[in-house]
């Protein structure tokens, strides 16, 4: 029974998010830190770079999606790599920070859920791969939370 209030007054004050925040930035970053490469991982990454790069340079005039926003966040001091990866990170603790708001008032369990989110395989890909679902998956749950 202590063990069990022990658990409930960890995660009742607030402690448990950051925990959980700390832990997903952890699994984020891991992908990247344990390869090899500062290439970007899957084919679909080196496309968004190469627009990027491009819209950099002033060469292609395409305003809207992960490319532009890879290109504005390079605009920072920041390598087209490091930008996206930093973008990804963000949009990855926003992800957290938005599923946490949304079930407050739904479950009582919510860091559990939180823990099965952040571990789970289809999480880890969709914010450490540079493609361009990650803005719409955040949106879409930003959309959620408002309604």
């Amino acid at each position: 029974m202590l063990e069990i209030q022990n658990y409930t007054k960890l995660f009742a004050n607030g402690k448990g998010l950051w925990i959980v925040i700390v832990l997903g930035i952890v699994l984020l970053l891991l992908p990247n830190l344990l390869r090899d490469s500062s290439y970007a991982i899957g084919n679909e990454g080196y496309y968004h770079l190469d627009i990027a790069k491009d819209v950099v340079e002033g060469k292609s005039y395409e305003l809207l999606g992960w490319s532009y926003l890879i290109a504005k966040v390079s605009d920072f001091g920041l390598t087209l790599e490091a930008s996206a990866n930093v973008l990804l990170l963000l949009l990855g603790v926003l992800f957290i920070l938005l599923f946490y708001l949304i079930l407050k008032d739904i479950i009582k369990e919510r860091v559990l859920a939180l823990l099965v989110l952040i571990f789970s395989p289809a999480f880890i890909y969709l914010f450490s791969v540079s493609n361009r679902f990650a803005v719409p998956m955040v949106l879409g749950l930003l959309c959620c939370y408002l309604l």
